[in-house]
């Protein structure tokens, strides 16, 4: 009774798992099985299990005879071999017979998705978008989580019919966490906007309500479209509050390659919440345009200043005879430009930041030797030094 109660209890887990298809689990069952029958039964249950066995090992055989043979049954690797063979046959020109074989294979497994793909790619390369529609949709709701699957489907509509590209996507983009949505919106438009200029207004619908894939958007934008966008844009949100900094500073380096830079210029000047995320545009279009001045004004009163690390405890022979020994000792060199500061000596000062410069080194280095260039009124090289610098997030 209780070698049967173990039995029953291996049934009953096999209602919600399958423990049963792991031989590692069938046999000891089995064994415990066999052993709960009577002694008086011992005879009868003998010859049921060795008939047993010979059915075993006759499905074994012919399951190896199928499986060296290679033919496609419903067990044993029979879908995989249909899809195979129907791959083959459409790369062949023998469309109806690749299409007839996955649909076979559809029978025996029709809650496989790749199969549907498969058949809706044979089927949209010959004309028959409905099927092949209806056939890429049912794999969509078979495989309702997976991004790539509409994006995939998306690419094969580019080549065969554009206008099923933006349902797919769609169902990408939805698919997909919103802090990465702009990340495959620029694989789409790497895919689709050179070659497929019908394609850009649909695109840019895709980014409608999404001012991060909007952003991507522009970058691939022409000028003309930039220019007709931002306009709409300008006209239903005038102070664009939507977008946040980090967005609002990429769209205004667009605006300026793409767009009106005169008219960015403008309303930068006028609005200081602009300002405050624009100003490195603003000053690099007062640098080219040849006020540098102001260039440099712009990026004192706005640039964030770096992290400068406190004066090395060094005494300044030691700090001169290793930075006459290497040039780029920042503790040495450090240690020199405090002191000569400190001491009124600039020019000194000046010249140990260029000697540091002239190699691989941190930011702040570029900071100080702008700061007093600037104040040694030497602003061209001022502007150099500070256009190396970025905020610090």
């Amino acid at each position: 009774m209780a070698l049967c109660v173990v039995c029953a209890g291996v049934l009953a887990h096999s209602l919600m798992d399958v423990p049963g298809h792991r031989l590692g689990t069938l046999m000891p069952v089995l064994l415990l099985l066999g052993l709960a029958g009577s002694d008086a039964d011992e005879k009868r249950r003998g010859w049921v299990l060795r008939g047993v066995g010979l059915g075993v090992l006759a499905m074994g055989a012919g399951a190896l005879a199928v499986m060296a043979l290679k033919a496609p049954v419903p067990v044993v690797n029979g879908v995989e071999l249909l899809s195979a063979k129907g791959e083959r046959e459409e790369v062949a020109g023998r469309t109806a017979q690749g299409e007839a074989m996955v649909g076979r294979a559809l029978k025996w497994a029709p809650l496989e998705w790749e199969l549907y793909v498969e058949r809706a790619q044979m089927e949209g390369m010959h004309g028959e978008f409905t099927e092949a529609l209806g056939d890429f949709r049912r794999a969509r709701f078979l495989e309702p989580n997976y991004a790539g699957l509409p994006f995939e489907e998306g690419i094969y509509w580019l080549n065969v019919a554009p206008a099923f590209v933006v349902e797919a996507w769609q169902d990408a983009l939805k698919r997909t966490p919103r802090e990465r949505r702009a990340e495959l919106y620029q694989n789409m438009l790497a895919h689709a906007y050179a070659g497929h200029p019908e394609m850009h207004w649909p695109l840019w619908t895709l980014a409608a309500t999404d001012y991060p894939m909007q952003v991507v958007f522009f970058a691939w934008a022409t000028p003309e479209e930039f220019s007709g966008r931002m306009a709409e844009m300008l006209h239903e949100e005038p102070t664009l509050r939507s977008f946040s900094p980090g967005e609002l500073r990429t769209l205004f380096g667009i605006w300026m390659q793409k767009g009106d830079a005169q008219q960015l210029a403008s309303l930068l000047v006028r609005r200081p919440d602009w300002l405050k995320v624009g100003y490195r545009t603003l000053a690099e279009y007062e640098a080219t345009h040849g006020e540098v001045g102001d260039a440099v004004e712009l990026m004192e009163h706005y640039l964030t200043p770096p992290r400068v690390p406190p004066a090395p405890a060094m005494q300044r022979a030691e700090a001169l005879r290793r930075f006459s020994e290497d040039s780029g000792d920042l503790a040495a060199g450090m240690a020199l430009y405090y002191e000569d500061m400190g001491s009124g000596r600039e020019g000194e000062a000046l010249e140990t930041l260029r000697r540091l410069s002239a190699g691989n080194c941190p930011p702040y280095v570029h900071y100080l030797k702008g700061e007093l260039l600037a104040k040694r009124q030497e602003i061209a090289e001022a502007w150099k030094e500070l256009a190396q610098c970025r905020d610090e997030e």
